[in-house]
């Protein structure tokens, strides 16, 4: 699709026959992304944008924020999964945004985990999690890359948006059916479980367990 690309920092061009087609601003967000009009509906744009996702999604940026300026340009973003943000699609600063939890590769021998992750509110705390409904499930798979690092099938992200301001979110892990954390995402224990900050700071997102895998070994 691409026939040529270079990659110079923050500036990422799209070229044929020495003639540029196409470019994006910005290392891992977009500042700027243009197509001629004569290569427009060909998937140059869809590619460009993926190119500075993924990019943004190896430095640890879970939510990927984009500022349009043209309202016109909405289609295209949703059609890429981007969603409006409501406070501001009534004025001229319309921000979209896309939660990177794309899939990770899990090639290997050793057998795999389930795993469960959920996202609450502050609340459930003080309830029975039965009682509360989840935010945000994720149900995937993981394979143990070394003895002490379980490597998820696909990056569980969970969002500060989600609750109130003077709340924190509580997530909960569980493998093979036992749960293994229940509290808040931002304690120390769960960053020596692998819960990482987003680099932005919109949430939290895990990649990895730092789990043993003794400890699961007898139930796969």
């Amino acid at each position: 699709m691409i026939t040529t690309a270079h990659d110079e920092s923050a500036l990422h061009i799209l070229e044929h026959t020495g003639k540029v087609f196409g470019y994006q601003v910005g290392k891992t967000e977009v500042e700027t992304l243009y197509v001629n009009e004569d290569h427009r509906r060909k998937g140059y744009g869809t590619a460009l944008l993926e190119a500075v996702m993924y990019r943004a999604f190896r430095e640890g940026v879970a939510v990927f924020e984009v500022e349009v300026h043209e309202p016109t340009s909405l289609a295209f973003w949703r059609a890429q999964g981007f969603s409006a943000n409501k406070n501001n699609t009534d004025s001229k600063r319309i921000i979209v945004r896309k939660v990177l939890d794309f899939d990770h590769e899990t090639n290997g021998t050793s057998p795999e985990h389930h795993v469960i992750i959920s996202f609450f509110e502050e609340d459930v705390m003080e309830r029975a999690k039965m009682l509360v409904f989840p935010l945000k499930v994720y149900t995937v798979s993981g394979r143990f890359v070394d003895d002490q690092t379980l490597q998820l099938s696909q990056r569980v992200v969970g969002l500060n948006c989600w609750i109130p301001p003077n709340q924190d979110l509580v997530l909960c892990i569980q493998v093979d059916g036992e749960e293994i954390y229940f509290h808040k995402a931002k304690l120390p224990k769960a960053r020596e479980l692998g819960v990482q900050v987003d680099r932005d700071g919109r949430g939290y997102f895990i990649d990895k367990l730092n789990v043993r895998e003794e400890q699961f070994s007898l139930r796969a």
